[in-house]
């Protein structure tokens, strides 16, 4: 940047410039010193908020990626727990088709055993029936095994 200095110039009015010359006048009771001081602090200034600024662009652009890097984890962890959830879905529409086939045989299964149940009873009658038979026609065929006994001899 350049720096314009200013230096009194005697004139017969004191807030006069003369379009013709080069150089401005400034009334004397300006202090060039403090002008230039303080053009240089607000030069040094602008530098350091156009510093200020650019660093603040960078960071805003590394938040903003770190963002839409944040973003993009979430929306892949979405669909990957979507996926998932689908799969389970799966799973637990047979787990619960097996689980009502396993109760219809459970449920046939618990019906034979009524049946055989009482085709045990059934059975164990009947043996009972035949095993009184028996025993009362035990003594009936020990007598005749010894009288066949006694004849054959």
């Amino acid at each position: 940047m350049s720096l314009v200095t200013y230096r009194p110039v005697a004139v017969s009015r004191p807030h006069s410039i003369r379009h013709n010359d080069s150089t401005l006048s400034v009334p004397s009771y300006f202090p060039l010193d403090s002008l230039q001081k303080k053009l240089k602090d607000l030069e040094a200034e602008n530098i350091s908020l156009r510093s200020e600024a650019s660093h603040l662009e960078t960071e805003t652009e590394e938040y903003e990626e770190k963002e839409q890097q944040l973003v993009n984890d979430v929306v892949k962890e979405l669909r990957d727990a979507n996926h998932q959830m689908s799969t389970l879905a799966e799973e637990l529409a047979r787990k619960t088709d097996d689980a009502s086939r396993q109760q219809e045989e459970i449920t046939h299964l618990l019906s034979q055993i009524v049946d055989l149940q009482k085709k045990s009873k059934s059975v164990s009658g009947l043996a009972s029936n035949i095993s009184g038979c028996l025993s009362r026609s035990r003594p009936m065929d020990t007598f005749q095994v010894a009288f066949l006994t006694v004849q054959l001899c």
